[in-house]
Formats: structure tokens, sequence, C-alpha cells
């Protein structure tokens, strides 16, 4: 049993020295990240992370028409 705790105990320093040596997450929202437009002629939201100068694409799963999207502002127009 005192293996299992043992176990436990470093797992559990592993998260939290890996969560103070974090850098900051940066934050983007991007649209028509892929530079083509569907059927519909609309094309997706996403959302830009970065972290240690690596780049990841989160769909917002939200389709609007290039209209609809203020390139300044990266904000939906109403």
């Amino acid at each position: 049993m005192t293996g299992n705790i043992c176990f436990f105990v470093s797992v559990e320093k592993r998260t939290l020295d890996s969560f103070m040596d974090m850098e900051k997450i940066i934050y983007a929202i991007v649209f028509n990240q892929e530079k083509k437009l569907n059927a519909e002629g609309e094309a997706l939201i996403k959302v830009e992370a970065i972290r240690d100068n690596e780049k990841r694409y989160l769909s917002t799963k939200v389709l609007i028409n290039p209209n609809q999207w203020d390139t300044l502002k990266r904000e939906v127009i109403n």
C-alpha cells in the first residue's frame, strides 16, 4: 500500500512543478484560417492559442460570411 501512496505523491509533485513552469498562453480569434469558403460562402471562426512559440487552432464550429467579419477589430459585425 505504501507503493501506491508514493506513486500518487510523485505524480502530484510533477503536476505542481510543471504548473509553476508554464508560460503564458496567448489567445487570438482567427477568421478563415484555411483561406477557403464552404458551398454556402461561409468560413470558420477559430481560436488561435500560442504557448512556447507553438500554435494550436481550436474550432468554435461557428460559420459566418466574410462580410460579417471586421478584420481590423477581429470581431463579428452585427
